[in-house]
């Protein structure tokens, strides 16, 4: 009894193990591609958001736009702020997008200023392209009159010298 349960449990314990589907693929994903490569371009590669109309709080935007100026498509994996500067800059975050070559995406940037000072953030675009995968573009805000509230700038020192 024992040697006919070894003789059919062995193939029946063979076949389970066997050969079956372990639900993985041996496929490459690769960013490059096999056809060629999506390359990232960047504009602008800094933001800069002036003459902000801050006494009002009016809020301002900025484009900053993605084009794919390769010959493969281009993956967007994410486009997020990583530092709104405690809210001041703002943008929907965006998830897996694919530019085609010669296509671009343009992602909205806004910011609000509610006093007279400059404001620095920074976006982050997350691509397949191998070198423009982590790209953070430095973002600022910068109220109406900026400059000319900063104070003179012409080295004469401003006073006069009556020579006595």
């Amino acid at each position: 009894m024992g040697r006919i349960l070894s003789v059919v449990g062995l193939p029946l314990l063979l076949v389970g193990c066997g050969g079956g589907e372990t639900g993985f693929q041996n496929t490459k994903d690769d960013a490059t591609g096999a056809q060629g490569n999506g390359i990232a371009e960047f504009t602008p590669t800094e933001v800069e958001i002036t003459d902000m109309n801050w006494e009002e709080g009016v809020s301002s935007t900025a484009v900053i736009k993605v084009t794919n100026i390769g010959d493969a498509i281009l993956q967007i994996y994410r486009y997020r702020l990583t530092d709104s500067a405690d809210g001041i800059f703002y943008a929907e975050d965006a998830e897996a997008l694919e530019l085609s070559p010669d296509s671009s995406r343009e992602f909205i940037v806004g910011a609000t200023l509610n006093t007279f000072d400059q404001a620095f953030g920074e976006a982050r675009i997350d691509t397949s392209d191998p070198d423009n995968l982590n790209v953070y573009i430095p973002l600022t805000a910068t109220p109406r009159d900026w400059e000319d509230e900063g104070g003179d700038d012409s080295g004469d020192g401003g006073g006069s010298d009556s020579g006595t």
